[in-house]
């Protein structure tokens, strides 16, 4: 049980990351910060997955810490306005990238809280 939810997450932060750095392309040329939050929101995606696959997190020391437990709210925050904004537009348009964002975003949600549990 223990290696199938853990290849449920690594497929969930690769499946996250992608949509994140395809959302990051589509926004480069009308909105380079909204360009930068969805990159930095995939790193954190990535960042995961190279811990879920090899085992190995980053050492983070003083003020590191402190930074990391910002940017992992930062990026819970980006995962709930992401998924406040799908759903409102899912009702609206049913297609399924907006299926996809709504459970992209769950993902970067769960990875977030998960990050600052551990």
């Amino acid at each position: 049980m223990m290696k199938m939810s853990r290849l449920v997450r690594v497929v969930g932060n690769t499946v996250a990351g992608v949509m994140l750095l395809i959302l990051a392309l589509a926004f480069l040329p009308t909105n380079p910060l909204l360009t930068g939050i969805f990159l930095l929101v995939a790193y954190d995606q990535f960042e995961d997955l190279y811990y879920l696959t090899a085992g190995i997190k980053p050492k983070r020391r003083g003020v590191y810490k402190i930074l990391n437990v910002f940017y992992e709210v930062f990026c819970i925050g980006v995962g709930v306005l992401m998924l406040i904004f799908c759903l409102n537009y899912f009702l609206l348009f049913y297609s399924p990238f907006f299926l996809a964002l709504i459970l992209t975003s769950i993902v970067i949600i769960i990875s977030g809280v998960e990050d600052l549990v551990r």
